[in-house]
């Protein structure tokens, strides 16, 4: 079986295979038996790519083993298929909620947490006002309660000490905090054993209480709740659970009501709240063939609605999938802050040691080795990345991973794509011109038309629908030849016989020996919006036949004031390239201050323009915008990827690092203000942290705190570190077309 392994680093692995492309029930199989492979996090199996994406953080998988999977799923599923079968399901629920129980929990639950600090309160209440005297003999003392609540408080410490030693291969502080644990515990002082395993218990509760708090506002936020949907059967409406539905399945949509699948609208009319998918706060009428998306919410009217991707396969569970997985997908602060941990190892020891030395007091030493703990670092950096990325699904920017949301908050040069990311993705035709006169204009036109029909290029689209519109009957063509982002070259049959026809640009034509003549661009008058746009030019064999203008409407984001906005955040270089001619950007150098634009560009060109551009600036951070097939070779030399969504294609979408659901250059403008916020909030939270722990350490060191009330400030400190580091941005800085609602590779591998 062909497969392509597309991504292969520490925590994530992508492998493409075209035999598991747009077949969903296959995808779910090979997902469900993929998911208990050891070290993988998280497995996602796309049915639009057929890719499979392992997220492992623990460490690769056995890739043969994988491959030998799969191979051996799409087997049994073409068996199943062709006796009639079905492949398999997936249930919703499990898909969507997978994640939030793969984590690891090392503490003991609320309620013990509580009543053990009940316990040790009164212990050290009793402590003060009552000498406390050392009788019996060391059994008798390691089978009293608080002994024995000590080991029970110390089980998830060790436990989370040890799973670090196996997969980290090192001594952490986590096994020195145990063996000190055990020390105290064996020498006596129980109560400090006790108070110090109480702390740590409380340290990894707050850590699971914030990044649970995170995951279920991003899912309430972005699911809805309704659980069960009604299903038409025989006419008759009957509530059934949202995870039975199966594609093919008739739902009836109803006012108040929250979509629970993908699907279309068969039958009505429907007012849907998009906000949740696309950020915009206006709902949108939904009428017969319409597509309705999973956790929308119906406002108003009623529909019938043909189900067509339902659990794992809907566009939102990709989004809460995409979200979840941000934690195991770490950026240069986070595996900054690992590393940090690793270099606190020595310096707590020696500041432990030299405490212990000092004072005689193992207490004092070990809540030292805890006020050291850069806990807080580690905290901040996953929580505020979190949020972010909850920030910006809800306003219909799905960011693939946390490293992305840095890389946004670096980025200083942008390269914009015209057509789709500047104008709107619909082009319309203007004027046909022909420069043969044997040749109508609905001649011209429909021969284009039927040439260009399979491309999904918004000027194909714009050439085929207006044939469509003046009723003519397209030729057949044969024996296409695509030219990615320049046109096609097919045969077709004529009055005299087959011959060979070529559509597409002027850079096209010049490339198969035709001098195509210099034409004007035709404005759409009354339009202050519409721009001389683009030409298609039609040949036959050696002689040019005419040319097809069209006009684009530019994006109501795409402005002057977008482009300034940018420029403030930071973006010292913002560059077009299109492969447009220069007399269709022409208006664009007149209304932009762009630093550079560059036309009639393939999509080599633009690839090979941004590894120079790297070449020349090597500290630079190059941000690349498109929307079409033709942008995905300069995505990969990219160092960060926007595709725009509501007009990409699927390939384009799997390949960008961010994708916009709608919008264009504002929604990137606030991209890169979430990122650079991301980071703003993170050196705030390392700065309160360092400063406040390093104050508690020296006032413990001194006296004047006590070890206690000094790992009970730490904890404190990382609460207030974590709280800063989860402050959505603000909506001073949105752009104005989007509505205020609640709350990726490195560069340094990708430039490997």
């Amino acid at each position: 079986m062909k497969y392509k392994l597309r991504q292969a680093t520490s925590f994530r692995t992508r492998i493409q295979f075209p035999g598991l492309r747009h077949r969903p029930a296959c995808c779910e199989y090979v997902q469900e038996r993929l998911e208990p492979l050891a070290r993988c996090h998280l497995v996602e199996v796309r049915a639009a790519s057929g890719s499979v994406i392992l997220v492992h953080p623990q460490g690769r998988p056995d890739l043969q083993n994988v491959l030998d999977l799969v191979v051996s799923c799409t087997s049994v599923c073409d068996e199943k298929v062709a006796a009639g079968m079905p492949a398999g399901r997936t249930p919703a629920s499990a898909t969507l909620h997978r994640s939030a129980g793969t984590c690891n929990v090392f503490h003991v639950s609320g309620p013990t947490l509580f009543l053990s600090g009940i316990y040790i309160g009164g212990l050290m209440l009793k402590r003060v006002f009552a000498p406390v005297l050392t009788v019996g003999t060391l059994v008798s003392r390691l089978v009293s309660l608080p002994a024995l609540l000590t080991v029970w408080l110390a089980i998830p410490i060790q436990r989370q000490a040890l799973e670090n030693l196996k997969n980290t291969g090192r001594v952490d502080m986590g096994v020195i905090s145990t063996a000190l644990l055990y020390i105290s515990l064996f020498t006596g002082n129980i109560l400090t054993a006790l108070a110090v395993a109480w702390l740590y218990n409380l340290s990894g509760w707050m850590e699971s209480r914030i990044r649970e708090h995170t995951q279920k506002a991003v899912k309430d936020m972005l699911m809805g709740r309704q659980p069960h949907a009604w299903k038409l059967v025989d006419g008759v409406e009957v509530r059934v659970d949202a995870d039975t539905l199966i594609p093919g399945d008739t739902i009836v949509l109803s006012h108040g009501s929250t979509v629970p699948v993908d699907g279309r609208v068969t039958k009505g009319t429907v007012l849907i709240n998009e906000s949740a998918m696309t950020g915009e706060g206006m709902p949108v009428v939904k009428t017969k063939d319409q597509a309705v998306w999973a956790g929308t919410l119906v406002e108003d009217g009623s529909a019938w609605a043909v189900v067509e991707k339902t659990g794992a396969q809907t566009r939102m569970a990709g989004i809460i999938r995409l979200i979840e997985s941000a934690r195991t997908d770490l950026g240069h602060v986070s595996r900054a802050s690992l590393k940090i941990s690793q270099y606190m190892v020595p310096i707590s020891l020696s500041l432990a040691g030299i405490a212990f030395f000092m004072t005689g007091s193992l207490f004092l030493a070990i809540a030292t080795m805890m006020v050291t703990c850069p806990c807080a670092l580690r905290l901040s950096s996953s929580t505020a990345v979190s949020v972010a990325m909850g920030q910006a699904a809800a306003q219909g920017i799905l960011i693939k991973g946390g490293n992305h949301v840095e890389n946004a908050g670096r980025v200083n040069i942008l390269v914009l794509d015209k057509t789709g990311t500047l104008t709107q993705t619909a082009a319309r035709v203007t004027r046909v011109q022909n420069m043969d006169r044997r040749y109508k204009e609905e001649t011209i036109l429909k021969l284009a038309a039927a040439a260009l029909k399979p491309l999904n290029h918004p000027l194909s689209r714009a050439v085929v629908l207006k044939a469509h519109e003046l009723g003519l009957e397209l030729p057949a063509c044969e024996n296409r030849k695509i030219v990615v982002g320049r046109g096609v070259e097919a045969r077709v049959q004529t009055r005299s016989g087959v011959k060979i026809l070529f559509a597409g640009s002027r850079k096209f034509m010049t490339a198969q020996g035709l001098r195509p003549p210099d034409t004007d661009s035709f404005a759409c008058p009354g339009n202050k919006n519409t721009r001389s746009g683009s030409s298609v030019f039609l040949a036959f064999e050696n002689h040019i036949l005419g040319c097809i203008h069209l006009t684009h409407t530019m994006r109501p984001d795409a402005v002057p004031e977008t482009v300034a906005r940018l420029q403030r955040l930071g973006v010292s270089q913002i560059v077009l390239l299109t492969g447009d001619t220069r007399n269709g950007t022409r208006d664009l150098i007149e209304k932009f201050s762009f630093n550079e634009i560059h036309w009639e560009m393939s999509p080599e060109d633009k690839a090979r323009w941004i590894d120079r551009k790297k070449e020349e600036t090597p500290g630079a951070v190059i941000a690349m915008v498109g929307d079409g097939i033709n942008d995905t070779p300069a995505f990969s030399r990219s160092h960060l990827s926007f595709a725009v969504g509501d007009a990409g294609e699927d390939l384009t979408l799997e390949c960008a690092d961010i994708v916009l659901q709608q919008g264009g250059l504002g929604q990137v403008a606030h991209s890169l203000e979430l990122g650079r916020h991301v980071l703003s909030v993170i050196r705030e939270s390392y700065t309160l942290a360092i400063g406040l722990n390093s104050v508690t350490l020296m006032l413990m060191l001194s006296g004047i705190l006590s070890p206690f009330a000094g790992a009970l400030i730490h904890n404190l400190i990382t609460l207030g570190a974590v709280a800063n580091a989860a402050r959505p941005l603000t909506g001073r800085g949105r752009p104005k077309d989007l509505p205020e609602l609640p709350v990726a590779e490195s560069v340094a591998e990708k430039e490997k």
